[in-house]
């Protein structure tokens, strides 16, 4: 497990003045944030740009030093001496095309971050990472053959070379059509269930993290707003639910709805209704006392981008 507790980053910012004149300003990217990591989990940190989502994961990943807070992995504490430890356990995946060498064949690729790892005689986790992504088949090709799907595929076996217990991804389906970025998820959903693997996603891509993730912690200015699973973040922070109902007495139905306090539309059959509370079980019990038929019932789930939208619409309010 990964816990962070109080993490902070300050940084000191130049700004310029009038002439050649300049002065410091501190910014907050993070503050006072406590999070929990586990293994064979996909964890998401959500919020809009600037909210602190890559600067929370640079410390997680050791590439950048907390201003402030404490991190253990593994009961390993983040410092100098336990250090090459900790990168032993991790991996970093960003979005795009980058940490790929063109013009080195895939395998050439891994070769080579493998022995950054000092991983002896590769061959064969070299073999099982291609294996995983699927790129058996063109491992001997130059990357600068690859199409985008595939180098995002490399990326991942590139990441997972050091069989890391937690592995960061940064924007990992960034600039890749439905379908690639459709089978990058499936690898994704894969190395957590069936490696045990830690995944801690960062992602603007709302629908993918409500897909993806297990856990999910959401940050506005550098703190935590929020954070549970997508169900308990939708029921806590959902301000509205829709329905829709089929009926051969939609006319009878329509003239008992305003006690349920609810705003509803008629379109012959069909029924529409707006609350901003749970109202099925009234609504199921006020047709059954009725003798009201209902033959199609839909619920509109509300989105998680909805959801984060009033979690960070609340957060300034208050």
């Amino acid at each position: 497990m990964i816990q962070a507790v109080s993490l902070s980053k300050t940084y000191e910012l130049k700004i310029k003045d009038k002439g050649f004149r300049h002065h410091t300003e501190k910014k907050e990217a993070v503050k006072n944030l406590d999070l929990n990591i586990e293994k064979g989990k996909i964890t998401g940190i959500l919020g809009v740009n600037g909210a602190g989502k890559t600067t929370t994961i640079k410390m997680l990943a050791t590439l950048l030093a907390p201003t402030s807070g404490t991190i253990k992995l593994d009961d390993l504490d983040y410092c100098e001496k336990n250090l090459r430890r900790i990168k032993e356990k991790i991996n970093l995946i960003s979005g795009g095309e980058r940490s790929l060498y063109w013009r080195l064949t895939g395998r050439e690729n891994l070769e080579y971050f493998a022995s950054l790892y000092g991983i002896g005689n590769a061959r064969v986790r070299i073999q099982e990472c291609l294996r995983i992504v699927g790129l058996l088949d063109n491992a001997d090709q130059l990357v600068e053959t690859y199409s985008k799907g595939m180098k995002q595929r490399l990326q991942i076996a590139r990441g997972i070379i050091n069989d890391p217990s937690y592995l960061f991804m940064d924007e990992p389906t960034l600039g890749l059509d439905i379908a690639i970025a459709q089978n990058l998820r499936q690898y994704i959903r894969q190395l957590s269930k069936q490696e045990n693997m830690a995944v801690i996603l960062s992602t603007h891509y709302m629908k993918e993290a409500e897909e993806l993730c297990d856990y999910v912690y959401v940050i506005d200015h550098g703190e935590k707003a929020a954070e549970g699973t997508i169900d308990q973040l939708k029921q806590k922070f959902t301000e509205s639910y829709e329905y829709t109902l089929e009926t051969s007495d939609a006319d009878k139905l329509v003239t008992m709805l305003p006690q349920l306090n609810c705003a509803f539309s008629q379109n012959k059959n069909i029924v529409s209704l707006k609350s901003k509370a749970n109202i099925v079980p009234q609504l199921f019990a006020l047709a059954e006392d009725n003798h009201i038929r209902i033959n199609g019932f839909h619920q509109q789930e509300a989105s998680l981008e909805d959801c984060i939208m009033q979690i960070i619409s609340k957060e300034k309010a208050s």
